[in-house]
């Protein structure tokens, strides 16, 4: 027993403890009791008789060796399991294994990197790696056993009271060089009421908050939007959705893939939507977002960040059944209006043969009554004859209001109309396509007159405009501006 702290001087000699050709002895250990088994060539026992009034550490290793070449490295301490084991006996090689438990928390692994002075460095609280074999698993983690929640992984990137510049990232996951397939990440649920594979929520930020980002194509097996009656309000049927359509512009593009290689865009011809042109007719379906600045491992910037436009296109599917639905009453208004031409050219077909069958028996003799019974008209008669067939029709009360023209129309359009003396009052009223009154116009002159309507602010849309007369409503057009 040692009776004093006690110093051996290497002297710059190593000091080696021999004779490894026995299983389970020649070990060394410190805190066991003689004769325990000890289960490493180096083991380690704490264990205090009573309980302790400061924190513990069963081992320790801490080097502060400093660097004069670039490119080393310096563990603290470094656990190594290379034995060459025969594949066929499943042999497993653990460089280190660690346990906790029994405390209110328990760490398996607890792993801190943080500079002293050094603010550029690059700190990584634990890194693992697994190369070679038939499988190699980085790390595997269990959450199992607790009453409440289980959890296999939880990454945590915050630091609220020195908020990082650039970006923190709760976990960072890359599957590459697989001949195979690759995955970043792969989530799998199973059992339960309810199982979710991937669940994502983003909120409080001050730009764009989105649950997924996804740089590349997305395949869906399959996908559910909130459509409940219970989740709706104000609800109201789509008006005039054939002529919101007519102002929209598909047109095919390219995407410039060169110019902007973060957001790795399809390079193959497109199909679609201007958003800056959607947005002046339907700007419910276009949201302006931003594309987040992208850094290297030393924090310098690759590519800047970029605001940009999005259609939803999915809300456009509304409007096209709304569409579909307005041309099929125009058409079954136009079928019945076609039938009902069609009867009477029939009937009309009909009385035609009937009169030719009739008179097919009389028609020569007709003709030669006609012949000689037809003298020459002098010519002051035949004046008389054309004055007397010459016939003005007029309604000198009647109240008119005439399609505006052009109609659709881009900057300025003509409406034209007619209002007899007897009317006191004559007002014209324009509206927007939500029936709310923009605009009225007092007529004062009587009769034919013409309005010229000027739009240059006016958004685009269907609009409609009223000519009432002495308080009564006579009539209302539509108009479209483009």
């Amino acid at each position: 027993k040692l009776q004093n702290d006690t110093k051996v001087d290497l002297n710059n000699y190593n000091l080696y403890f021999t004779k490894n050709d026995s299983l389970g002895v020649n070990h060394v250990s410190v805190g066991y009791n003689c004769g325990d088994v000890l289960p490493a060539k180096l083991s380690v026992y704490q264990a205090h008789p009573a309980p302790v009034n400061q924190s513990t550490i069963g081992v320790s290793g801490i080097n502060v060796d400093t660097a004069s070449v670039i490119n080393l490295t310096f563990a603290g301490v470094e656990g190594r399991a290379i034995g060459e084991q025969p594949q066929f006996l499943r042999s497993r090689n653990i460089g280190g294994n660690f346990y906790a438990a029994s405390a209110d928390l328990n760490y398996g692994v607890y792993g801190i990197a943080r500079p002293d002075s050094m603010l550029n460095s690059l700190n990584t609280g634990g890194q693992f790696d697994a190369g070679f074999g038939l499988f190699s698993f980085g790390v595997v983690a269990q959450g199992g056993n607790a009453s409440v929640r289980n959890i296999g992984v939880s990454g945590i990137g915050t630091s609220p009271s020195t908020p990082s510049s650039l970006e923190n990232i709760g976990g960072q996951f890359v599957g590459a060089f697989s001949n195979g397939t690759n995955y970043g990440v792969r989530g799998v649920a199973n059992f339960g009421n309810t199982a979710i594979g991937i669940y994502g929520t983003a909120s409080g930020a001050t730009t764009n908050n989105w649950a997924g980002y996804f740089d590349g194509n997305v395949y869906i097996s399959g996908t559910y939007g909130p459509s409940d009656a219970l989740l709706k309000e104000n609800v109201e049927p789509i008006s005039y959705a054939d002529s919101l359509l007519n102002l929209l512009s598909p047109v095919s593009f390219d995407f410039k893939t060169n110019d902007f290689p973060q957001f790795h865009l399809s390079e193959e011809a497109q199909m679609g939507l201007i958003a800056q042109d959607v947005e002046t007719i339907i700007p419910t379906i276009v949201s302006t977002n931003n594309s987040p600045a992208q850094y290297d491992s030393l924090g310098v910037e690759i590519y800047p960040s970029i605001e940009f436009k999005s259609i939803d296109y999915s809300k456009l599917i509304p409007l096209l059944i709304a569409g579909h639905k307005e041309q099929a009453t125009i058409i079954d208004s136009m079928s019945t209006a076609n039938d009902s031409l069609q009867s009477q050219i029939t009937d009309l077909n009909d009385r035609l043969t009937q009169l030719e069958n009739c008179l097919s028996g009389i028609l020569p003799f007709l003709c030669q009554m006609s012949n000689s019974a037809i003298q020459p008209t002098q010519e002051e008669v035949q004046n008389q004859l054309r004055t007397a067939i010459n016939i003005n029709l007029s309604d000198r009360n009647a109240i008119v209001l005439n399609q505006n023209v052009p109609n659709p129309f881009a900057e300025s359009t003509v409406i034209t109309y007619s209002i007899p003396a007897s009317v006191q009052k004559a007002q014209i009223h324009f509206y927007d396509g939500q029936g709310k009154l923009i605009n009225s116009v007092d007529v004062i002159e009587r009769g034919n007159g013409q309005l010229n309507v000027f739009a240059n602010d006016l958004s685009s849309g269907v609009y409609t405009y009223s000519l009432v007369a002495d308080g009564q409503i006579v009539s209302t057009k539509r108009m479209m501006k483009q």
